[in-house]
């Protein structure tokens, strides 16, 4: 396990993902999902919201009325 983030790193982190909240619903999307899990890094630091259980849903959706 690494070292715990500086508060600087935090702010940081914080203002990414609110920035890319504020572009999801500038898209009319909403997450619904914000929490530590969901928010993930780029190998250059770059911050990323992800919604694994959403993603898996819309799959099964999709194969289920694919067996129609």
């Amino acid at each position: 396990m690494g070292k715990p983030f500086s508060e600087m790193e935090i702010a940081c982190i914080c203002k990414e993902a609110l920035q890319g909240i504020a572009y999801l619903h500038e898209s009319r999307k909403i997450h619904r999902d914000i929490k530590g899990g969901n928010i993930l890094f780029t190998e250059d630091g770059k911050v990323k919201l992800g919604l694994f259980f959403f993603h898996f849903f819309s799959f099964l959706i999709f194969i289920s009325h694919s067996n129609y």
